[in-house]
Parts: C-alpha cells; structure tokens; sequence
C-alpha cells in the first residue's frame, strides 16, 4: 500500500515546522534567549511524529479489524514499549491479541521496533518518551551552545573543529596542547591559513542532541519505518 496524502501531509507539515523552528533560532541568536516559541515548535515537531505512528496504525487497524469492532470506541496507538509484556498488553487492549496468528508480518514488525528486541530503536522510544513528557509535564528544556570553527590549510591538507566556548579546558589535555601547536604554527608560517568562525547551536538538555540535527534526522528514520508499514498493508 501507498503511503497515503494523510500521511505524507503530515511530513510536510513537521518539514515546515521545521523552517519555522530554524527561523525562530535566528531570533533568539539575537535576543541572547530561547524563546518559549521555540520550546513550542520543537515540541509540535516531535509530536507530529508521534501522530504520524498512530495515525498510521489506526488506518491498518481500520482495515484489519474495525469490522469485528465496529460498535466499539477502541482507542488505537503505535505500540512503542520498553518491555515486552507492556506491548503484548497494549496489543491485547487494542482488541488484537491474535495479531501473531493474524498477520504475522505485521506482529514481527512492531515486535522488531521495539527497544527491548532491537536497540537501534532507541530513538524511537526517546521520540515517545519527550512526547509523553512535553504533553503531561512541560517541554523538553533546551541550551545554547557556542562555538568558534577552526579551520587549518596548508599545502599538506586541512584540519577543522569545534571550540566549545562554554567548556573549561584541562590544561594536561593531549588534544588541546596538539590544537595549541598547530594555532601557533599557523601565527608564524605564512604558508599555513587559519580561520575562524562563530557558531551556535541549541540542543535539548536531556541528551545534548542539536535540536534541529535531531528533527531532521528522526524525520528521514520515521519516513523510512512508515514506508515499510505501509509495504505490509
């Protein structure tokens, strides 16, 4: 099955957000603060993503299982769990303890996405858990990192990092002294350039992600799982 326009408007919508949030961040560059918009924005793309799952799985339980139901409100969510007795549950409150017998495939597949069974799915039971959270508590908090981008070039090759201006550097740290020798190197050797560029990222505090390297990349993951969703439909 295609993914349907439903969905597919859904991922445009989070890709505007998206524009919108960077947009946002260009503000708060110059206000020196991260403004509650910006919180609201992050938090509206990351439960887009969760709508996108349960939207998604209410179309396939439509399909296979509103018929037996019909005459019943059965409230249906993108199973996403930690153990795996909780997902049977979920599964079996949902009115589809047969799902194994039923439509195998499809069992295996949400049993495979689950970060008890796969820990590459991690981000997707963090995507879930910064849902719940944004919803019943307050958004997830985000800081402002500064950096200075060096930028080393000479005949040999070129070499570039990230100067993080918040951090306290160790004065016995190898890599820094190695840093330190090249920037005076490149003070006295004409033939060496060295650049500098101002950068600042906002990042969310619980796990230290660029927000919007966050958002992007969970929207090409999520895009990718729906795609072979909708394969077994």
């Amino acid at each position: 099955m295609k993914i349907p326009e439903s969905i597919t408007s859904m991922f445009n919508r989070a890709e505007e957000l998206i524009g919108d949030l960077m947009k946002e961040y260009k503000k708060c560059i110059e206000s020196g603060n991260i403004s509650e918009k910006a919180k609201n924005i992050t938090h509206e793309i990351i439960e887009k993503y969760r709508n996108i799952l349960d939207h998604s799985f209410r179309i396939y339980w439509d399909k296979k299982y509103l018929c037996l139901y019909k005459d019943e409100h059965v409230p249906v969510y993108f199973p996403i769990y930690e153990k795996r007795s909780s997902f049977e549950n979920r599964l079996e409150w949902q009115k589809m303890k047969n799902l194994k017998n039923k439509d195998p495939h499809m069992y295996d597949f949400l049993l495979n996405h689950q970060v008890f069974t796969n820990k590459k799915y991690q981000w997707l039971f963090d995507l879930s858990r910064m849902v719940g959270k944004g919803k019943h508590e307050r958004f997830s908090e985000q800081v402002r990192k500064d950096f200075n981008i060096h930028l080393i070039e000479s005949f040999r090759g070129k070499m570039s990092w990230a100067e993080d201006l918040g951090k306290i550097r160790e004065t016995d740290d190898v890599k820094d002294k190695m840093i330190d020798e090249m920037i005076q190197r490149a003070k006295i050797n004409p033939s060496i350039s060295h650049k500098i560029r101002k950068s600042v990222s906002f990042r969310l505090k619980d796990d230290e992600r660029d927000a919007i390297t966050f958002l992007e990349a969970t929207r090409t993951k999520m895009f990718s799982l729906i795609s072979e969703f909708f394969e077994l439909i």
